[in-house]
């Protein structure tokens, strides 16, 4: 079966990431990871450190362009972003 990413608009085989109604090729399934694991480690990062993490609503801000184009509310990405620093935390 052939997919095609709601992002870029690419076709593609296998490798799909499935964010609510969102279909995205590996590519930018890897790109939108990057965006949320890249605030995920600097918040573990602070806080392992004792420093004081950056805000999230700031991060979210910074990268507006570049989370827009995946065309997911800004509610909707930081609920992600904090399930994930949840987990961490509950497993350390």
């Amino acid at each position: 079966m052939t997919w095609k990413c709601s992002v870029c608009g690419k076709e593609f085989n296998a490798g799909a990431t499935i964010i609510r109604n969102k279909i995205l090729c590996p590519d930018c399934g890897e790109e939108f990871d990057e965006l949320i694991e890249s605030y995920v480690v600097e918040y573990l990062e602070a806080k392992l450190t004792g420093r004081t993490p950056k805000p999230l609503d700031q991060y979210l801000t910074a990268n507006a362009n570049k989370l827009k184009k995946f065309g997911l509310k800004p509610i909707f990405i930081k609920s992600i972003i904090l399930g994930r620093i949840r987990t961490i935390e509950r497993s350390r």
